[in-house]
């Protein structure tokens, strides 16, 4: 059958068969080729002829749903079909799905329409299932919850995220691209710069965080980087002080980088006290805010934050 043959005939796969006795095998081949010839105009765009229409309205749906396949139906618009078919006259039933046990049927053998999952196929597409599979599983990292938590601030976030898979382009991954690159650290005579020095093994940023924090976190506080993230990853829920912590090591390492991707291109340094104080204005900020929207268990924020958190003499 050639190609614009079946794209007519699929104008008929909705059609409700009008009687209990249908034609022979030999009286539904001449049905469909009058179908064919009478409606080949439909083809190029065209709206059927009067001829065309009567073919559509005295075809049976026995000759026509046979030949309908999981391709063909791939091929068309069933909706401007039925608008077709109905514009002529011809009724067709809500859901009627002429030939639909047969493509079911042929789903895998045509056209591989059917979704694999353990061996076992099904006509019905999740999307979520399928990303499972397609998706390479990793076991769960237990960081997220101390750096995509509610309320935070998107680009200190993402600079934390960036620092805790130790993708920062710091002196120690600088020189795996470069071996004449300076990978000094810019804050002290460090040959070595990497993550853990930077936040927070280095003197210029250890006392920015003992300022900013060591009064609010007590007996917990600690300066070594694997122990701060396991710290502010603890599954518990979040009460008030944890969320201060999480968010003055977010806007910390944020302030830190900034400053050290500013003395690596010359530009003034900031000394430590003035970024410990750039940072206390942008945590009371952040915790202004969120007593102003109205959320009772941020309210007590500022407060907490004026009554633990102490500058140290030293800066």
């Amino acid at each position: 059958m050639k190609c614009w043959s079946l794209v007519i005939v699929l104008m008929f796969m909705m059609l409700l068969a009008t009687a209990i006795a249908g034609p022979n095998a030999r009286k539904c081949k001449k049905e469909r080729s009058l179908a064919l010839n009478a409606c080949k105009s439909v083809m190029y765009g065209r709206l059927p002829s009067s001829y065309c229409c009567q073919r559509v309205r005295v075809t049976h749906a026995k000759c026509i749903c046979p030949v309908i396949t999981a391709k063909l139906v791939a091929l068309v618009n069933v909706d401007l079909l039925t608008k077709l078919i109905t514009g002529c006259g011809r009724k067709v039933p809500r859901r009627f799905k002429c030939g639909m046990r047969r493509w079911q049927a042929s789903f895998q053998r045509e056209c591989g329409w059917v979704f694999k999952k353990d061996d076992t196929y099904s006509d019905r597409f999740q999307s979520k299932e399928t990303w499972q599979i397609l998706r390479a599983s990793l076991p769960t990292w237990d960081s997220h919850r101390g750096i995509w938590f509610s309320v935070a601030t998107p680009k200190f976030a993402f600079m934390t995220w960036l620092a805790a898979k130790n993708r920062l382009a710091t002196g120690e991954r600088m020189e795996c691209w470069n071996i004449n690159v300076h990978i000094g650290c810019s804050f002290c005579a460090e040959p070595r710069e990497t993550r853990e020095h930077l936040f927070f093994d280095c003197l210029y940023s250890r006392k920015i965080w003992e300022a900013l924090v060591e009064g609010l976190m007590g007996s917990e506080f600690t300066w070594e980087w694997t122990n701060i993230l396991n710290q502010i990853s603890r599954d518990a829920r979040i009460d008030m002080s944890l969320f201060i912590v999480r968010y003055a090591f977010q806007d910390t390492i944020h302030s830190i980088w900034i400053e050290r991707n500013r003395r690596r291109h010359g530009e003034k340094p900031i000394t430590n006290t003035i970024l410990v104080r750039m940072i206390n204005v942008m945590v009371r900020n952040r915790l202004s805010t969120m007593r102003r929207n109205g959320v009772k268990k941020y309210e007590d924020g500022i407060r907490i934050w004026f009554g633990t958190r102490r500058l140290s003499k030293r800066l």
